[in-house]
């Protein structure tokens, strides 16, 4: 499908882009999802420099890395994904850093912003090559083994961290000392620069999972942060919290996750040393779009399956199987009632019709209960135009901005109130938004209202649109972030200014 076919356009293929391309494509609407990854889609290993980083559990839970094409599929929404490249911009105090697929561009980015230390960066890739190489093949086999007997795992899961560090000590000895003498890095910001590049896309090598990062990290003697938005950065919190690095997060940017005051998420914190409360539970939709039947108590998750939600859920968040409700499905996650509110908050209620039994129809499977969002959102009744169409879903979702720790800024949060319905930790500006001071782009002859992107140190740009051989292309990309509030962005015009990507 071309941009010029297409009613809508959503950047993305996360959480949040997910939803609002469904609800646009659930009224009629024909949606094109573009995707910054090197594959189709949004997958949970990302790739860069030789490296594999994971910021999800996969590797513990025995899948293989979901796509969304199965949930697409079920959804019966027909997405095409184009690269973005690059697909992410970290803007520090005193450094702007581009992130690409190409790892050769990766590096140069990295010694262009930091000339004064081109000795660190060239010992901190050598670094993490051999730690690469070491500890490969025996993480993968602690880590990326199928678990055959989750109780047994379960109960070994406190020795994780010793085991790594016996892991390193084996590997080279020379290895942990000069990882020890990285601690003299000029720049904090660079060690976390580093980070960001290893979620870009591109290269291939052994698997460097969040597991190597939290070891850098401690060698560094530096503080694992959650710099990924929505269920991601709960991940990384947690397996950062579990291997006793000291994981703090900043803050969650997903309109999609409710969190309100409450229950304590173990491990937690936020960016003022306060533990992070919440009183719902929540999951990436891959991991439970896919699920498939329990097989049973004495067997792992069938051969690319998934751990049913319930599993996740007391596996990672340590909650207790009997609070959970009964009645969840294959594909329905219930949250328990808040704490003195009542409160139910049905974040994705199965995506097959079902007949009064319970029991899902055999072959295509149609979306008839699709319910990302509180029911309300979908008893609008009319058909309004798109623009005012996605503006209302909008400002409904304003009452469910999740509990912001202190690591968030809003960009000119004291004259706006900007949101975002996609990634903005991945450079994802919103394309269709609401705010007072709304900006405006233009692709194809179509009008889009553009909000800035959200960032949790600071200002983060927008990834805009670019003409229409731009798009065709997927490669070269304008940055449309205006700099005033109101400012008229016209892709075409910045594209004849080159600001190739």
């Amino acid at each position: 499908m071309k941009e010029a076919e297409a009613d809508a356009i959503v950047c993305g293929s996360g959480l949040s882009a997910l939803t609002l391309a469904c609800l646009l494509a659930h009224r009629g609407r024909k949606v094109l999802l573009l995707s910054r990854e090197g594959e189709e889609g949004d997958p949970p290993v990302h790739c860069a420099g030789g490296f594999t980083f994971d910021t999800r559990p996969s590797l513990w839970l025995g899948g293989d890395p979901a796509r969304p094409h199965p949930a697409l599929a079920e959804l019966g929404l027909a997405a095409s994904f184009r690269p973005l490249d690059p697909g992410l911009q970290v803007v520090l105090p005193r450094h702007r850093i581009s992130f690409y697929r190409q790892e050769v561009r990766w590096r140069q980015e990295l010694e262009r912003e930091f000339p004064q230390g081109q000795g660190e960066l060239r010992s901190l890739f050598q670094v993490m090559e051999e730690l690469g190489r070491t500890l490969g093949p025996p993480l993968e086999n602690e880590l990326a083994g199928r678990v055959r007997n989750l109780r047994s795992w379960w109960a070994d899961r406190r020795s994780l961290p010793f085991r790594l560090r016996d892991l390193l000590r084996e590997g080279k000895p020379s290895l942990s000392r000069r990882l020890q003498g990285l601690r003299d890095v000029p720049s904090r910001q660079l060690v976390e620069s580093l980070l960001w590049g290893l979620g870009g896309a591109g290269g291939r090598g052994v698997d460097f999972s969040a597991a190597y990062a939290a070891i850098l990290l401690r060698a560094l003697r530096q503080p694992i942060y959650a710099l990924a938005g929505g269920a991601k950065a709960l991940y990384q919190a947690l397996l950062s919290a579990f291997l006793g690095c000291g994981g703090k997060v900043l803050g969650f940017a997903d309109p999609l996750l409710p969190l309100r005051e409450g229950e304590v998420i173990r491990g937690l914190i936020d960016a003022e040393g306060r533990e992070f409360r919440a009183s719902t539970l929540f999951a990436d939709p891959e991991l439970y779009l896919s699920c498939r039947p329990w097989p049973g108590e004495k067997e792992g998750p069938p051969k690319g399956g998934r751990w049913p939600i319930r599993r996740l859920l007391t596996l990672f968040l340590g909650v207790d199987e009997e609070v959970l409700p009964q009645e969840m499905g294959e594909n329905v996650l219930l949250l328990p009632e808040a704490e003195g509110r009542g409160e139910r908050w049905p974040i994705w209620i199965s995506l097959s019709p079902r007949d009064e039994e319970g029991r899902a129809p055999q072959g295509k499977r149609a979306l008839t209960a699709l319910r990302l969002l509180p029911e309300r959102l979908d008893q609008d009744g009319g058909e309004p135009e798109l623009e005012e169409e996605v503006s209302s879903l909008l400002r409904d979702l304003q009452g469910f901005l999740p509990f912001l720790p202190g690591g968030i800024r809003y960009q000119e949060a004291r004259q706006t109130r900007h949101f975002s319905l996609l990634d903005p930790v991945r450079g994802w500006g919103l394309k269709m938004g609401i705010a007072p001071s709304t900006q405006i782009g233009y692709l194809g002859g179509r009008r889009f209202r553009v909000c800035p992107g959200l960032y949790l140190l600071g200002e983060f740009p927008l990834y805009g649109f670019g003409s229409r051989s731009a798009l065709d292309t997927g490669y070269h990309w304008a940055n449309l972030h205006a700099p005033s509030p109101g400012a008229r962005i016209d892709g075409r015009q910045a594209c004849r200014k080159r600001f190739w990507w």
